[in-house]
């Protein structure tokens, strides 16, 4: 089965959406963080051969995948001429319900990709909608963060509206803005939180990449090392996909990691995690 269904251009009107927390990060690096399509089948077909990372857009406000918001939300506009200029991209149908009849009760995410060699894209911000839910009860940092965030779209000039419906928020509705006054509330200094995270699967490849000799390796790398020279590479593939297709949104924590295996596959033409698994094959395996 084929997936891909790119076209030339993403719409002049484009929309993303994220957290308030993430829209922080946004506007203070000046970048969107892209996921990465390299070990994900499903993610790759739609790429551009040597584009394997690539920013979701949405060409409606209305679109499924943020029909379900939860606390807090924003909706930045982004100027798509601009993108069309630099990267490639085009419409998604990630879930196939481009069709009205094929929907059944379900909402089209109307899907916009842009696709790009490296791993952040300049964020090209036309105005930003920022929602904060009135009706629950939301941690003061939230409300702090929001806060922030719509004094740092005023200092950047971004054109930005603060709403607490969430209907209101969708339409863009000027006449519904929200009262500002209830984001009281201040982000608390000096306390670390234990953070729960997995091992760090891919560091061992790195391992692999980087080490000219074997006494240079982990435990764990070296056994990667023996199972690559000795065994099935189509499995170690495998599994190397899955830990890749695991942890390429930018938000994952791994997120390091994928970006430095990446740039190691980049910088010597591969295209494929089974390309890169080869080629540690014929690093490690014993030299007759």
């Amino acid at each position: 089965m084929r997936y891909i269904e790119i076209y030339e251009a993403v719409s002049s009107r484009i929309f993303h959406y994220t957290r308030v927390h993430i829209a922080l990060k946004i506007l203070t690096s000046g970048e969107f963080e892209l996921a990465s399509t390299v070990g994900d089948d499903a993610e790759s077909h739609y790429a551009p051969k040597g584009y394997p990372y690539f920013l979701s857009t949405t060409r409606t406000r209305f679109g499924g995948y943020h029909t379900g918001v939860s606390g807090d939300a924003v909706l930045f506009e982004l100027d798509g001429d601009y993108y069309n200029k630099r990267y490639p991209g085009g419409p998604v149908d990630y879930y196939k319900r481009r069709s009205p009849d094929d929907l059944h009760g379900r909402v089209s995410e109307a899907e916009d990709r842009i696709f790009s060699k490296d791993n952040t894209i300049p964020a090209a911000i036309v105005s930003m909608d920022v929602w904060v839910d009135a009706k629950e009860k939301i941690f003061p940092e939230i409300k702090a963060r929001a806060r922030k965030l719509l004094l740092m779209g005023k200092t950047q000039g971004i054109p930005t509206r603060f709403f607490t419906d969430d209907k209101a928020w969708r339409q863009g509705n000027d006449r519904l803005q929200g009262d500002v006054s209830i984001l009281v509330g201040q982000e608390r200094t000096g306390i670390t939180y234990p953070v729960k995270r997995k091992d760090r699967s891919l560091l061992p490849w790195i391992e692999l990449i980087k080490a000219k000799d074997q006494s240079q390796l982990s435990p764990e790398a070296d056994k990667i090392r023996y199972n690559v020279a000795y065994r099935d590479p189509s499995l170690n593939a495998e599994i190397l996909s899955v830990d890749m297709s695991n942890s390429r949104k930018p938000n994952s924590q791994d997120r390091g990691d994928v970006v430095k295996i990446i740039n190691y596959m980049q910088a010597n033409r591969m295209n494929t995690v089974v390309d890169l698994v080869n080629k540690l094959k014929a690093k490690w395996s014993p030299k007759q």
